[in-house]
């Protein structure tokens, strides 16, 4: 497990790795010893996982930044600190679906749920951040365990 308290690991990844790809599924553990502010999982420039803290407490899974080519989805989710927990994002942009489950168990009723007609393949420029949300800037305190990044949907 990696240790996270108010630091980020930065993992330099090829840009052909994601760049141009339709598909994404990013999976990790993770085991926050704090939940009093929002926090990033993972993120690179053609992603985004957090936990939203503000109201309703969400996790959210962005899709190329802002703008036309961006697709967001955020679900309604609460967290226990100090316990593991295992999460898969999962985007589609042949089918137009985001993803995400939650300790097993796929989260329903989207707070937002945006993807744009026709939806973009990932555009990747730089690198993939851990425990620190590229987004929001907003810090893990706590623990990551077996991170994956797959380019497919890989089942799901």
């Amino acid at each position: 497990s990696i240790n996270y308290d108010d630091i980020k690991l930065l993992a330099p990844i090829p840009q052909r790795l994601f760049n141009g790809r339709r598909a994404i599924t990013v999976e990790l553990f993770f085991k926050p010893t704090a939940i009093d502010s929002s926090f990033g999982l993972i993120s690179g420039s053609s992603f985004d996982l957090y936990y939203s803290f503000s109201t309703p407490r969400s996790f959210r899974f962005r899709i190329n930044g802002e703008g036309p080519n961006s697709a967001v989805a955020s679900y309604p989710a609460t967290i226990t600190p100090n316990q593991w927990h295992h999460t898969v994002a999962v985007y589609d942009a042949d089918k137009r679906i985001i993803k995400i489950f939650l300790d097993s168990q796929e989260l329903k009723n989207p707070n937002i749920y945006s993807i744009p007609s026709p939806a973009s393949p990932l555009i990747e420029t730089g690198y993939l951040w851990m425990g620190i949300s590229d987004y929001s800037g907003e810090y893990l305190s706590g623990l990551i365990d077996r991170v994956r990044v797959y380019t497919s949907t890989s089942g799901f």
